[in-house]
């Protein structure tokens, strides 16, 4: 679980650095944000499930 902390940690500090360097204001599309939290929070509970 704490892996799953620190990956979602990581892709949100990936995501804000890369729209800072798009040039966007930081905080907008934070739509996308929470798509790909979901994404990689629904893979973790199949995984577990799975497994």
């Amino acid at each position: 679980m704490l892996g799953v902390i620190v990956y979602l940690f990581f892709i949100t500090v990936l995501f804000l650095l890369w729209q800072f360097s798009k040039g966007e204001k930081i905080g907008t599309r934070l739509g996308l944000l929470a798509g790909i939290w979901g994404v990689v929070i629904v893979f973790y509970i199949v995984m577990v499930m799975v497994f």
